[in-house]
């Protein structure tokens, strides 16, 4: 139920995983105990922007797993690091953890294919610059995903397929970002689906389509404000403010801003 909920709504996934907590240490299991209590680390991050206290609980979960020989676990943590990393823009420690989540996830033989590991080192890839080095990484996680029905893992491989193609022809990346949100939407994939719609907001503004960049944009901070995502809210009020800019909207985008200067702090 906890994993259900991480895309809807981050403070029933955080609830769930409490629960958790309470069962495991009722019932003595020590293993399920630390790998919740490093989930409520991510929740930590993303929901309160607790850095230090998330890196405390999550890097004492990832401790435990190897202590405990837990590799679901271990792959689990070190792909969500690597997530982190990116996030902080700290891309060659990102690639370190994806590589460690990769090596555990053959180490174990009852590990499904890693596809978000796949996923986060596809995306590392192109923010690094180097998309050409993402693109089999990407076609693997679509022939997987499609063999397994894993519809995420589709729409969150054609986002980044988008992005690859919006370097050359933006108008290339709207028919997959398309299909993303219509997959999102269908799934209740919210937090794929901001996502979706920031990098269609993207593709549109590149286009030099400002009024449909304005409407994605707004679209997608509504649906990470809906999930309780405060950690990502800076970065899409920023893209959306530089939208406000192109429009010549100063007075909005200076409030913008001033709303990302509060959360910021």
């Amino acid at each position: 139920k906890a994993y259900l909920e991480d895309q809807p709504d981050l403070q029933a996934a955080r609830q769930a995983w409490n629960q958790v907590v309470e069962i495991a240490r009722r019932l003595g299991r020590r293993e399920w105990e630390s790998r919740a209590s490093g989930h409520l680390g991510i929740f930590l991050w993303v929901i309160d922007i607790d850095s230090a206290g998330a890196t405390r609980r999550v890097g004492q979960a990832l401790v435990d797993a190897f202590n405990n020989n837990d590799l679901s676990a271990q792959v689990w943590f070190q792909a969500n690091v690597g997530h982190v990393m990116c996030l902080m823009k700290r891309y060659e420690a990102a690639m370190n953890f994806y590589q460690k989540a990769l090596t555990s996830a053959n180490l174990d033989k009852k590990c499904p294919f890693p596809l978000d590991v796949y996923l986060g080192k596809a995306r590392g890839l192109v923010q690094m610059g180097k998309p050409t080095d993402a693109v089999g990484l990407i076609d693997r996680v679509l022939e997987e995903g499609k063999s397994i029905g894993d519809h995420n893992a589709i729409a969150e491989a054609l986002i980044v397929k988008a992005r690859i193609l919006s370097a050359k022809d933006p108008n290339d990346a709207i028919p997959l970002l398309e299909t993303a949100i219509s997959l999102s939407e269908k799934n209740h994939f919210r937090r794929t689906l901001a996502d979706a719609l920031e990098e269609t907001a993207a593709t549109y503004l590149s286009l030099g389509n400002h009024e449909r960049a304005e409407i994605y944009q707004g679209q997608c901070i509504e649906v990470a404000k809906s999930r309780h995502d405060g950690y990502s809210l800076p970065e899409r009020f920023s893209r959306l403010a530089q939208i406000h800019i192109k429009r010549r909207r100063i007075t909005e985008a200076a409030a913008l801003y001033d709303q990302i200067t509060d959360i910021t702090e």
